[in-house]
């Protein structure tokens, strides 16, 4: 299906996130702040990103920020996996690119697989 890179502090979360798109037929890959997730997107080229925005070392912003600095590549979606109820952040990160915001706290691991499959239908459909 799709390579996905998770950029989530939360292991507990991380897993779970992970286990539910590999169960959908991803290939996934974790990390557990933004700058292991900026070396990551860049040796591993994933279609669909979710990112976390506050995480140690380097947070959601700044690792959207470096990571169109050194060149998004094209077809990527990012979607933000938040509690932050910061609206000025919110939208700092869709201008930065992000397809979508989804709040952890009301979206079950199931339903984020849901959204991620929709935009791998999305991205087959366009390349048809």
């Amino acid at each position: 299906m799709a390579n996905i890179l998770i950029i989530e502090d939360d292991k507990l979360l991380s897993d779970a996130y992970k286990l539910i798109l590999k169960r959908h037929g991803h290939k996934v890959s974790t990390a557990y702040n933004g700058k292991q997730g900026l070396e990551k997107a860049t040796e591993q080229a994933p279609k669909i990103i979710l990112l976390d925005l506050l995480m140690p070392e380097m947070g959601g912003i700044e690792f959207l920020e470096k990571y169109n600095k050194q060149g998004k590549p094209a077809g990527v979606s990012i979607v933000i996996l938040s509690n932050l109820g910061d609206e000025k952040k919110v939208q700092k990160a869709m201008t930065l690119g992000a397809y979508k915001y989804i709040v952890k706290a009301h979206a079950k691991p199931e339903e984020l697989a849901m959204v991620v499959d929709h935009l791998v239908s999305k991205d087959l459909s366009r390349s048809i």
